[in-house]
């Protein structure tokens, strides 16, 4: 489709119904094909097809997209686009979102509810759309928020059906609100440092041989009501953007595995 397009007229049209075809059938085995485990935990990577890095990065994150920022700024969602995008305004990243195909309620509670039931049954939702081919990516920005200590299990789902194994990941993540906060007092929430390490140990469970680099980690309420100084804070973290050693301590759930 790209030679025609660009005008190479020396190309019969033969060659270019063959060319068509086999870019049909490639896709179409791309999307069909759904491995049962997360390929990370294959025995083997190698390929027989010599792979380019690209020189861009990728950015991919789950972001509440068209969630009201009220009442519902603690969920720790809708913030997580704006986030994404003054990385990319930094990087120029190619960039992937995360939809799931039953969106998360609007309503607070019944949100709540419902991440932590796929948490607590290791219930590993779909995802609407189709996803990108990251073969050859060697830079990874994955963005989401903290819920109960873990990425959330669409987010999963996609750690799941990719091989980010010997790949560099940049978390960032974020908080529904500060430690210190009236709103997180009222609830019964897990210490900042305990989600963000168990949420860091989740990825190198997936991706044991990933180089995981410094998180970019805020609070949903910071980046609605701060938006320019989280900006600058993205700023100066890419710029001192350091390997990660990662404190060993287990998730808050016992198996990324479904629920038998």
């Amino acid at each position: 489709q790209y030679l025609l397009e660009g005008g190479h007229k020396l190309i019969g049209i033969v060659s270019a119904i063959a060319i068509i075809i086999a870019t049909i059938i490639a896709v179409t085995a791309h999307f069909a094909t759904k491995p049962e485990t997360n390929p990370a935990f294959q025995t083997s990577t190698e390929s027989t097809t010599p792979v380019t890095p690209s020189d861009k990065s990728l950015i991919v994150y789950f972001s509440q997209t068209g969630q009201p920022y009220f009442p519902n700024p603690p969920m720790g969602m809708a913030n997580l686009n704006e986030l994404a995008g003054f990385i990319n305004d930094i990087t120029d990243s190619d960039v992937y979102e995360i939809v799931p195909a039953e969106p998360y309620p609007i309503d607070l509670a019944a949100a709540s509810e419902r991440a932590e039931n796929e948490l607590n049954n290791r219930i590993f939702p779909e995802i609407a759309n189709p996803l990108p081919d990251t073969t050859n990516y060697k830079t990874v920005f994955i963005g989401f928020p903290i819920w109960f200590g873990e990425p959330p299990m669409i987010v999963q789902s996609f750690l799941r059906e990719n091989n980010f194994n010997d790949v560099t990941i940049i978390p960032f993540m974020t908080h529904a609100v500060a430690e210190d906060s009236m709103a997180f007092e009222a609830g019964d929430r897990i210490p900042h440092k305990k989600a963000e390490e168990s949420a860091l140990n989740t990825l190198q469970k997936l991706y044991p041989r990933a180089k995981i680099l410094t998180p970019f980690i805020t609070t949903s309420s910071k980046i609605y009501y701060e938006p320019e100084q989280v900006r600058e804070e993205v700023g100066a973290w890419i710029d001192g953007l350091d390997e990660l050693e990662i404190t060993a301590t287990p998730p808050t759930s016992v198996s990324l595995d479904p629920k038998k």
